[in-house]
């Protein structure tokens, strides 16, 4: 065999060497351009064919639907909610706002644009008719989707039934005792509407506050937004001790008493205890029972408060914030209390 002859065969092995690299490499889903070690050749960074590319016609975004978890029926919420880059939620990682949409879904290009791989946190702040809800996303891809869920928010009604007389208790200005009645109403007596229950010396009483959502037929709306709890304010502690009993679907929850919070507290409540699932979406039971003190005839009324926390867009701006409360000068409620007055003399 000639020299000739055996000095082709390298090169003839070097294209094969070649074609096997770039059918493997096509064939694994990605590309790369190497040498015939195997060594990267310097051309960017590997891009799995499906995943994140920022260089795409689309660009990488963040979509998601928004839809009320107690509607049998499909319905979702067109609620602003606002991006954080990271896990925190503070203002230098605020970023800006997407809406959901009442028909679901953003469309493409529709959404927010998004780092390759980034990690998102977002918070769509309560409003006065729906709760509020947090959530995280990942730039995994080109096209991020999620469906998230949320409730709507509507306040309290009430009717109270007094354990110990056997009887409803009448509202203020209500002709038949038993009837539903809104937030702010006082109760009075098994007897009259406008008579307070007159309590004895060293006496108690024990009530079932019956409550659900202001809305018809409430299937679809609930009260609690994240935690819930229950304050009494009893005006004159000197007159009544705390409650002895104080139950919720008929479990104590005077293990989970708390400190109240500030606007609570300030509202002249005495003793806060958390509250457990949910409230107002079916009819909830309360009960309620408390002593007079040693030697003391009651002379006071006691208001009980229903509040709940939610997230609120906060003043530093942009920041997001979950309290009972918001961070304005007047502490203003981030849903609004629902209260009952019991009337005593």
């Amino acid at each position: 065999m000639s020299k000739k002859g055996l000095g082709a065969v390298p090169a003839v092995l070097i294209v094969v060497a070649l074609v096997a690299v770039f059918a493997f490499a096509f064939s694994s889903g990605s590309f790369q351009l190497t040498d015939i070690t195997g060594n990267i050749i310097d051309g960017g960074d590997e891009v799995p064919a499906g995943e994140c590319n920022s260089q795409a016609t689309d660009a990488p975004e963040l979509r998601f639907s928004i839809q009320n978890q107690l509607n049998s029926s499909r319905e979702y919420k067109s609620t602003t909610c606002y991006i954080y880059s990271g896990n925190s939620v503070e203002s230098g990682n605020y970023l800006g706002s997407l809406a959901g949409l009442s028909t679901g879904l953003q469309a493409e290009a529709g959404g927010k644009a998004c780092e390759c791989y980034q990690d998102y946190t977002i918070v769509c702040p309560a409003s006065s008719t729906v709760n509020s809800l947090k959530f995280d996303m990942t730039c995994a891809k080109n096209d991020n989707t999620k469906a998230v869920q949320i409730a709507d928010h509507a306040g309290l009604l009430f009717k109270v039934y007094d354990e110990s007389n056997k009887g409803y208790v009448y509202a203020s200005a209500e002709a038949t005792a038993g009837g539903w009645a809104a937030s702010g109403t006082t109760f009075y007596s098994t007897t009259s509407n406008a008579t307070d229950y007159v309590l004895a010396t060293d006496a108690f009483y024990i009530y079932t506050i019956y409550t659900e959502t202001n809305s018809t037929a409430a299937t679809d709306t609930r009260f609690n937004d994240q935690e819930w709890l229950v304050g009494v304010n009893s005006d004159d502690t000197a007159d009544l001790d705390e409650p002895s009993t104080l139950k919720v679907n008929g479990a104590s929850v005077l293990g989970n008493k708390m400190d109240c919070p500030t606007r609570i507290a300030n509202d002249g409540y005495d003793w806060c205890y958390k509250g457990t699932g949910d409230l107002g979406k079916t009819q909830t039971e309360v009960k309620i029972e408390q002593h007079a003190n040693d030697n003391v005839n009651p002379a006071d009324d006691t208001t009980l408060a229903f509040a709940t926390s939610g997230w609120f867009l906060n003043n530093a701006n942009s920041g997001s914030s979950m309290n009972y409360f918001q961070d304005d000068s007047s502490k203003t409620y981030v849903h609004t209390a629902q209260t009952l007055t019991l009337a005593f003399s």
